[in-house]
């Protein structure tokens, strides 16, 4: 499915600025096809996308089962156009027949359910920003009351969340959605998060030839330049640091399994074995100062 010419819920939280997985400039440069795609095998696409239906289904008929609601699939293929703004698009997981509503299916790895603050009650609408935002994209677009996010946790446990429509996110929503479409259409690339965790690796990405030509530093440019290199050496002398404690526990517990403190916690020591593999070919960008 060719997305450059729209924009859909999984861009809604991104084209705002408020995705902790995409930057908007990275969303931009997709856009605007001046990102070359993340390399993936043919057969890892088809797997993907193979799981992912029946995982999608799945939850569906347990959702469907659960409460009660009779769901179907409301053109997910060519998707559903914003009244006014074409470009504004939603290809849902299901509706739910009878009802101004709709569901979308996740499928939320355990470790970070648990581990994760942006996951509430079951029932609630505390969800993910960027989910959250997925959702009232849906409902701007269908012109629906209710959107429930179905998350299968840990592959085995459905935990279902009801997000009602929130007429000023949604306007806010829309209005950012219509800036950053005309920033795709005018070339004009948003400004760079360089805070963002993942602006590091896009601009990796983006910038993985290495030229024999040398450019003049900007003297704005010289301050982070130092910034750089006092960070670095702060990590070498604090790992100096961890390897010398880590020296002394380990002194301590000698041939020992486990060295109990004071306070009744412990740490404990075990040998680690790991069969010998072959690396896959790697390609990256080094940045070194001499």
């Amino acid at each position: 499915m060719d997305r450059m010419g729209y924009l859909g819920g999984s861009d809604a939280a991104a084209a705002v600025g408020l995705s902790n997985w995409q930057p908007a400039y990275e969303l931009w440069l997709e856009k605007t096809g001046q990102l070359v795609p993340k390399a993936e095998r043919p057969e890892e696409v088809a797997e993907r996308m193979e799981w992912g239906n029946e995982m999608e289904e799945a939850i569906g008929r347990v959702y469907s089962r659960r409460t009660g609601f009779k769901i179907r699939r409301r053109a997910q293929e060519a998707g559903v156009q914003h009244k006014q703004h074409s470009f504004i698009r939603a290809h849902v997981d299901y509706v739910i027949e009878g009802q101004r509503r709709g569901m979308d299916c996740k499928n939320v790895g355990g470790i970070y359910y648990a581990q994760s603050e942006d996951w509430g009650e079951p029932g609630s609408d505390q969800v993910p920003t960027h989910i959250y935002l997925q959702a009232q994209h849906y409902m701007a677009v269908l012109d629906y009351g209710l959107w429930d996010i179905a998350a299968l946790v840990g592959g085995n446990s459905l935990k279902i969340f009801t997000v009602p429509r929130d007429e000023a996110v949604i306007h806010d929503l829309v209005e950012g959605e219509c800036e950053f479409w005309a920033m795709v259409q005018t070339k004009t690339p948003p400004p760079l998060d360089y805070d963002h965790p993942k602006t590091l690796e896009l601009l990796q990405r983006q910038h993985r030839d290495v030229k024999p030509v040398m450019v003049d530093a900007p003297l704005d440019l010289l301050s982070w330049c130092d910034v750089f290199e006092q960070a670095k050496d702060r990590i070498k002398r604090e790992q100096a640091v961890a390897d010398g404690a880590k020296a002394r526990l380990l002194e301590a517990i000698g041939t020992a399994g486990a060295l109990l403190l004071p306070d009744g916690s412990s740490y404990t020591r075990k040998v680690v074995k790991k069969a010998a593999y072959t690396v896959e070919a790697q390609e990256y960008v080094e940045l070194r100062r001499k």
